[in-house]
């Protein structure tokens, strides 16, 4: 009987969800089948992918040779005021495209100071602080536009 039974909570497990109805079939302390809604169970976060974890990424520009146009600033240095972000010591640099890409693994906010890391050879830049807010719901674009120091 109880083969029966576990039987036909799969059947109807299937067909509840050919059809979209989110179900589950569980047992009873005496061990019946019982029908228990999703909406009921209290399924915390755990394994896998982290609930915060977000790619911040971006372009870092600005008007290399006083044109008006900017262009992408590579050696641009990135730093966090957040510890738990897996910086390399000194904080990240940018690409020869100036772009770069930082994955954070919390919600909340992170503040990234841009700053010239290589002085006048690619121009002379001043440093520049942003904040965002990273809520969980996907990656973040951060493009920044520094401006020329005098």
């Amino acid at each position: 009987m109880k083969f029966a039974r576990s039987c036909l909570a799969k059947i109807l497990t299937l067909v509840c969800s050919f059809l979209g109805i989110p179900a589950f079939f569980s047992c009873d302390d005496e061990g019946n089948s019982i029908l228990v809604r999703k909406e009921e169970l209290e399924v915390p976060a755990a394994y896998g992918m982290p609930v915060g974890f977000a790619m911040i990424s971006g372009t870092v520009s600005g008007d290399v040779d006083g044109d008006g146009a900017v262009e992408p600033l590579k050696n641009i240095k990135i730093t966090s005021d957040r510890e738990n972000i897996e910086m390399p010591a000194g904080g990240y640099v940018t690409a020869e495209d100036g772009m770069f890409r930082i994955d954070v693994f919390d919600t909340g906010e992170y503040t990234f100071t841009f700053e010239d890391g290589d002085g006048s050879e690619n121009g002379s830049f001043k440093s520049q602080t942003k904040t965002v807010l990273n809520s969980g719901s996907g990656d973040i674009n951060l493009d920044v536009t520094l401006e020329k120091s005098e």
